[in-house]
């Protein structure tokens, strides 16, 4: 059976079998935040990251009050946040690497309203640029941190890198002849979608998915 270590505080405990940190957690002196290290592991990890570790005391409660136009408006707004969860936006769900293939996504969105092409003159955002089909490089690795599914190593690193070429491409292209004279025409656009990129390999290299996460 392994045997797990746990620190609180700055101290460390252990060994304790995987009942006796089940325990730990049922009364509370383990919590979530806590690290644990099990035998054969390279590194310390939080306890909220142990699947079957923690659960939800069930508890009977008394029956409803009355709703107050208050309580009304309240409820309407936690309908909306869980119509938004049943469609796979769960942001505390999602492990650091989730978050930046969200964040990424994001900001490559928000690149294409930036000029991708700026003369003086004239200028033009990615979306008249045509630039918004690079946007495909991040449907992959989105789809499986919404599904909260495993996201396949190389393959979202290749949509990442896929995503570098294109930037860098579109910018070594950039160049235009104006009054005679060559001009470098790339303006701030392809930049942040090559740095969104960059946030896509990041976070596909640190994504888990829950059930990738370490279990008893």
């Amino acid at each position: 059976m392994a045997e797990w270590h746990y620190a609180i505080d700055g101290k460390q405990y252990g060994p304790v079998t995987s009942q006796d940190l089940k325990q730990l957690a049922a009364v509370g002196q383990l919590s979530s935040s806590d690290l644990v290290w099990r035998e054969g592991t390279k590194e310390w990890i939080t306890a909220s990251k142990i699947k079957g570790l923690f659960h939800e005391k069930k508890t009977d409660s008394p029956p409803p009050i009355p709703l107050t136009a208050n309580d009304i408006e309240s409820s309407t707004k936690t309908i909306k946040v869980d119509s938004i969860k049943s469609i796979g936006i769960d942001w505390n769900s999602w492990d650091i690497g989730g978050k930046t293939i969200i964040v990424s996504a994001c900001v490559a969105i928000i690149s294409m309203v930036m000029k991708w092409v700026d003369v003086g003159v004239a200028s033009a955002n990615g979306f008249s640029q045509g630039a918004f089909l690079f946007l495909g490089v991040f449907v992959y690795p989105v789809m499986k941190v919404f599904s909260k599914k495993a996201v396949h190593r190389s393959g979202g690193v290749a949509c990442g890198v896929i995503g570098l070429v294109l930037a860098y491409g579109y910018i070594s292209s950039r160049n235009v002849a104006l009054f005679g004279q060559e001009i470098f025409a790339a303006a701030n656009g392809p930049y942040i979608f090559l740095l969104a990129s960059i946030g896509l390999i990041v976070g596909t290299v640190k994504y888990k998915s829950p059930d990738e996460r370490i279990e008893l």
